[in-house]
């Protein structure tokens, strides 16, 4: 029975040992150098994989540090647009009571202006209405004074006491007062 891997490269079994027979040299300096240039060739794939693994690890440190600085920023961006969103409010709030403060000013104003047109109004009427009445008082009065005493008649014309003037008869008038020419 061999034991294990080496027994079989020695030739060695349970009856003792026995002569192995290798492989010429040049072939085992053939396997030597391909199984060196193939632990080269792993040694340099595996310092590639290693050095690609710290690239990816760093880039991976970089980029969590800057999901990390885009968090706070983030929260800090919500926190003072939240801010900003109930400063406005409270500023829409302010301007919206203000302009209706102003409304019911402006309304309030416009009611005095109207109900102190409507009291000028008034009194031009009252004051009318009261020389209205004053005229026709008078009227009345004079109504009654002439019923009472009526204005005499006018004078008779005084065409009789006026000597006729040719210039002011007319043209008619002055032939006939001329008589035959």
């Amino acid at each position: 029975k061999s034991r294990g891997w080496l027994g079989r490269l020695f030739g060695q079994n349970s009856s003792g040992p026995q002569k192995v027979r290798l492989p010429p040299s040049r072939v085992l300096n053939e396997q030597l150098e391909e199984m060196t240039q193939l632990f080269e060739d792993a040694q340099a794939a595996k310092e590639a994989v290693e050095k690609e693994y710290e690239k990816t690890s760093w880039q991976l440190q970089e980029t969590l540090t800057e999901l990390n600085s885009l968090k706070t920023t983030t929260r800090h961006l919500q926190a003072q647009l939240a801010d900003n969103e109930s400063v406005m409010s409270r500023a829409i709030r302010a301007e919206r009571r203000k302009a209706k403060e102003e409304l019911l000013r402006m309304r309030e104003s416009m009611v005095k202006v109207v109900e102190r047109e409507r009291e000028q109004m008034r009194e031009e009427f009252m004051k009318q209405a009261s020389e209205l009445q004053v005229m026709w008082k008078k009227q009345q009065e004079q109504q009654r004074q002439y019923t009472k005493y009526p204005p005499s008649p006018p004078p008779p014309p005084r065409t009789a006491s006026i000597p006729p003037n040719r210039n002011n008869l007319p043209s008619a008038a002055r032939r006939s007062n001329e008589g035959p020419q």
